[in-house]
């Protein structure tokens, strides 16, 4: 008998090699169950070792884990992941709104700092609830005291917001300065002595006393007949000296009339007292000004919000009106402009 039921489990027809190679046993077919019987005869004994194995057989598909709880713990395995995910989706989140809350902080410094408006830049970013506490933290992360983080911002002071001793070291008149007041070739001209070209001193006069390279002036040039022979006589005509005009000898050519005029205005004595009390040109107050400032008194303007640059424009201002009440004299101020 036992090499037949070694025979038998060989053909993998019993229920315990089917449960161990698929997990589960299978129904056989009615088919396949009547073509067993009428292949083999089944004896008592072999039917009641059949039942003994199929016991056997429940027994181990009971003692196997359930795959339930396997299940179950792998969802929990997958939810852990997804739980991690919204987690990590909610802090980017939170990154996102703060970078455009800066954003939106920037954009309206940069709409006030535009505007010019008299309202601080603090006051309208503290309206978008900025911290200025994350602006001085941003400062010492780049190495700089708290006390530096207001000069972050771009400077907007300018001269008046000097001390007076800053004020007077600007607007003080040196020697230098004073020789360079008025224009000593027209106010000591001889025309006995003169070498210089009259035309270039008329026009270097009204440069300076209107402040500008455009001219104004122009001639008014006429051919008359004189002594048997024609002769041209020529008048300056001058809108930004009180509207006078200089007429010149006539003489036998069209540049040397012009001459003649040229000559009569620089003899002219309301004229020769304006050009003693000619202001220097704005490039020597310009450099006047620039050559009383140094690194170290620029940087301290910084740190105190002031702008070196502003200073410097309205220090020349400051100081042309400094030499007016000084008896300087120029078209504007002379009504003449």
């Amino acid at each position: 008998m036992q090499p037949h039921k070694r025979q038998r489990l060989e053909t993998g027809l019993s229920l315990a090699q089917v449960i161990r190679s698929f997990g589960s046993p299978e129904r056989p077919s009615q088919e396949g169950l009547c073509a067993k019987q009428e292949e083999e005869p089944h004896t008592k004994e072999e039917v009641d070792e059949e039942e003994e194995e199929d016991v056997g057989a429940e027994e181990v598909v009971k003692e196997e884990p359930e795959p339930k709880e396997e299940s179950v713990d792998a969802q929990e395995d997958l939810a852990e992941p997804k739980e991690e995910s919204l987690e990590e989706e909610l802090a980017w989140k939170e990154e996102d709104d703060e970078e455009k809350q800066e954003e939106e902080e920037e954009g309206i410094y940069s709409q006030s700092t535009a505007a010019g408006t008299s309202t601080s830049a603090s006051q309208i970013l503290s309206q978008a609830s900025w911290q200025p506490l994350s602006q001085d933290l941003e400062a010492t992360e780049h190495g700089l005291e708290l006390a530096d983080a207001a000069s972050m911002q771009e400077p907007r002071g300018g001269f008046a917001d000097l001390n007076p001793e800053e004020k007077e070291k600007l607007l003080t008149v040196s020697e230098s300065l004073t020789r360079e007041i008025g224009m000593k070739a027209f106010y000591t001209f001889d025309v006995r002595t003169c070498r210089e070209d009259l035309k270039k001193l008329v026009h270097t006069f009204f440069s300076r006393y209107r402040q500008t390279e455009s001219e104004d002036h122009y001639f008014d040039t006429e051919a008359i007949y004189q002594n048997n022979q024609w002769r041209f006589a020529s008048t300056l005509t001058t809108p930004s000296f009180y509207g006078r005009s200089f007429r010149g000898h006539p003489m036998l050519l069209r540049s040397m009339a012009e001459t003649s005029a040229c000559r009569t205005f620089l003899e002219d004595a309301e004229a020769r007292e304006i050009s003693r009390w000619l202001p220097p040109p704005s490039r020597v107050l310009r450099r006047e000004i620039l050559a009383k400032f140094n690194k170290d008194w620029k940087e301290a303007m910084l740190q105190r919000g002031i702008r070196p640059k502003l200073v410097q424009q309205e220090a020349i201002q400051a100081l042309s009106e400094k030499l007016r009440s000084l008896g300087c004299r120029l078209a504007l101020w002379d009504g003449n402009a």
